[in-house]
């Protein structure tokens, strides 16, 4: 992974801190660390964050040029205030441009107090089916001033997919 050093994502041991109304996990899913936003000082993302700001925990180019049905799933532990956004992106170009494959204005804008089940199949598939150079990052790009929450928390995150050992061309 590559993380902002302008932000605040980290790979580390979660320790439960509260931040507002949510709360970082007390423990990890699987194995002793997740990704997440501040798991180490007060549990909060950072506020005041705009598009010159914004910041990610990107993954290594991904090879995916003989995989077809592709899927990015991991467990989550994620809580946002409404008006503030955070996003999974993916780019199929090595990280020149990005497309938004999920946003938590639309789909996380209830607290979680557990790990759950993030699966992202057909968005996936459809950008990323037989690319050789794709990424992924996690965002957070807006919060105001104010209500701090949790933010990410990431853990067994994987891309997965059908592997084909027969490819045809036609010339």
């Amino acid at each position: 992974w590559v993380l902002d050093p302008s932000g605040d994502f980290e790979i580390d041991e979660p320790q439960g801190l509260v931040a507002g109304t949510s709360n970082d996990p007390p423990y990890a899913y699987g194995g002793q660390k997740v990704l997440g936003t501040d798991l180490t000082v007060d549990g909060g993302y950072m506020l005041n964050i705009d598009s010159l700001n914004a910041y990610y925990a990107t993954t290594p180019a991904i090879n995916l040029k003989y995989y077809d049905n592709v899927k990015l799933s991991a467990k989550k532990w994620i809580a946002f205030e409404p008006t503030d956004r955070a996003s999974i992106e993916i780019s199929i170009n090595g990280g020149t441009s990005w497309e938004r494959i999920w946003q938590s204005h639309i789909d996380g804008l209830n607290p979680e107090y557990a790990w759950n089940s993030l699966l992202l199949d057909d968005e996936v598939d459809e950008l990323a089916s037989r690319q050789e150079n794709v990424k992924f990052r996690f965002s957070i790009y807006y919060s105001d001033n104010s209500n701090v929450r949790s933010g990410w928390n990431i853990d067994n995150f994987a891309i997965t997919g059908l592997h084909l050992t027969n490819d045809i061309a036609v010339r």
